[in-house]
Parts: structure tokens; sequence; C-alpha cells
């Protein structure tokens, strides 16, 4: 079994910006974005062993990223020239070049190139890889050299998750807080118990709390 990571590397700096596109590096955000995927890789202890990149900045940089948090020594990145700009053919090229005792290697480039060839080597696979997604791809081989076209398996697709905006979670707390509270308080009457100034006041505090700490785990938990 043979296992490709085709990572495209993440935001870089404008191509407005007067500077060779080789050398246009990544911004923070694209940094942050990396991160964010290559972590829940690990967390499926997933560990290429061979990790190759575009010798440009911006991927070179995303490479690095991804070695330093996958158990990969940054010294054993290997450069190819043909992963920049190149199309799927060299792609594909590249691959059947790998030696075979490697069984997973990531693959980190550059757009059109990347989505061409995860549609290359997925049947039916429509999508297109965003800025720093990665799409693991399983093929029922021991060699490389046989890996072709609708050869694949597609296994993971991920990308970076826009983080939600502070407002967007203060306004779940918010209605939360006073769904809480209106049931709170209807429940007391129902019981017959008179609601008093200061008793409404430590409802209302009470549901807050519960509101924040709700929307906390279920914010930390990903649902």
């Amino acid at each position: 079994m043979k296992t490709i990571y085709l990572v495209r590397h993440g935001k870089a700096e404008s191509r407005d910006i007067p500077k060779e596109d080789f050398k246009r590096k990544l911004i923070k955000q694209g940094k942050k974005d990396v991160l964010q995927v290559v972590v829940r890789m690990k967390t499926q202890d997933i560990h290429p062993d061979l990790i190759l990149t575009s010798p440009a900045s911006r991927a070179a940089a995303t490479a690095h990223i991804c070695a330093k948090h996958l158990k990969y020594k940054a010294k054993s990145i290997k450069s190819r020239k043909s992963l920049y700009e190149q199309g799927e053919n060299a792609l594909l090229d590249c691959v059947h070049g790998i030696n075979d005792k490697y069984n997973s290697v990531m693959i980190v480039g550059h757009d059109p190139s990347m989505t061409a060839f995860v549609r290359y080597l997925v049947p039916d696979f429509n999508e297109s890889l965003p800025i720093s997604g990665v799409a693991g791809i399983e093929f029922n081989t021991e060699l490389w050299q046989e890996i072709s076209e609708g050869a694949g398996v597609l296994k993971l697709l991920d990308h970076p998750q826009p983080k939600e905006k502070k407002e967007t979670i203060k306004s779940r707390i918010k209605v939360l807080h006073n769904e809480l509270t209106d049931k709170y308080l209807s429940a007391l009457l129902d019981m017959n118990i008179p609601l008093s100034d200061d008793i409404e006041s430590i409802v209302r505090k009470l549901c807050r709390k519960i509101a924040r700490e709700t929307i906390k785990l279920q914010k930390k938990s990903g649902a």
C-alpha cells in the first residue's frame, strides 16, 4: 500500500507586490492555516516517510511547518524543481521516481497542478484543493511506478476552517442565556415560588454562566 499526501502551500504574499513569484513568502495567516491542518493530521497519527516540496519560498515554508509537527527532520525534506508551477504530468513523473522503500509521501506544491493531480488520481473527484488544503490518497500497490490515472482512493481531504467571530459567539451566548432564564423563571412560577428582584438577579447570573460555559465547551469540541 502506498499513500500520497498532496498539500497546497499556504496563503502567500500578493502577486501584486514587486517581488519575483518564486520568492513570495507565506504570510502570517498562511502559516496559521497550515498549522491548523497539520495539527489535525498529527492527531490522526499521520507521519510521512518522505516529504517532497517545490523549491519556491511559500511551498518550502509550508513543507517545513509540516515536517516540524509530523516528526520529520527538516534537513530530510527533498526539493524538486519539477514541482514548481508544473502540471500533473510532472507530478506523476516525480511520483514514479520515488524509491519503493517509502510507503507514505507528502508532496507540497502549487495550484492548479495540485488540484489537477488529485482529479487525475481519484475517480469522480471534481472539487478544488483549497489553499493550505491536503488530500490523502491511497493506492493498492507496492510500486510507485504502478500509480496511474484513477488508481487512487481518497482517504483524507482537509483544509483550514474559519474561526468563528467573537460577535457570533457573543450572540449565541446571549440567545442561550435568554432561553435558559425564561425557562428557569417559568419553572419557579410553576412551583408557586414568588420571584423577587434578588431571586431573578441570581437566576440571570446563573443562566449567563451556564450559557457561557456551554458555548465554550461546544466550540472546543467542534460541534
